[in-house]
Parts: C-alpha cells; structure tokens; sequence
C-alpha cells in the first residue's frame, strides 16, 4: 500500500494519531497488506490475499463454514483493549508517550512490559 494512500487514511479515520504511530501499528498488525488476514488458533498465522475478492472469499469460507477466528485489515486493534491498557499504563507512567509504549505491550503481549 502506498504511502499517499495511508496518509489519506490517517486523514479520515485518526485525526488524532501521529503518522508515526499509525504506520508503526499498521507495519505490526499487516505489514501494510490491505487484504492481509490473520487466522488464528491451530494452523493459523497471516495469510496475504492479491485482491479484496479473494480476501472476502476465504474469510467468509474460515469464519461462516469453519468457524475459525480472525483478525482482518490494515490495522485490526481492538481498541476497547487497547484504551484499557492505556488508562492502566497512564496510572502507573508519567509521560504519555511511556504509557502509550506500555498500551501497546499489553496490547501485543497480554502483559505490561
């Protein structure tokens, strides 16, 4: 994905986020893959689709026919998890950018760093 285009998203969906951060968390979350997919528990792991067709095909396929769980987009953060983690971390840090470092841990690992 380009980087006008990911500017162009940061513009409409996250006024209040630094460029930084967004590219950061989206390079983490898809590599930046519009139609990456992300199939978890046994035998999952990211799947990189070439279309948004085939994209919607196979998730439609894993998740109605088979049940399976997934994460899918560019940025597939689940923020009610995420801001918790942040007013957690905000507790316990004194700058903002230390517990938005630590939201993101938790986030990733399940535990603060």
């Amino acid at each position: 994905m380009g980087l006008i285009v990911i500017l162009q998203l940061a513009g409409r969906c996250a006024l209040s986020v630094t460029f930084e951060t967004l590219a950061t968390v989206m390079r983490a979350e898809s590599d930046a893959q519009p139609f990456a997919l992300d199939l978890k528990g046994p035998g999952g792991g990211p799947i990189l689709s070439e279309t948004r067709e085939t994209a919607t095909a196979l998730a439609t396929t894993l998740i109605e026919r088979q049940g399976r769980s997934m994460e899918v987009a560019l940025m597939p953060v689940n923020r009610g998890n995420l801001r918790q983690g942040y007013a957690a971390a905000r507790r316990g840090e004194a700058g903002l950018q230390r517990a938005l470092r630590t939201a993101f841990s938790r986030y990733g690992t399940g535990h603060l760093a």
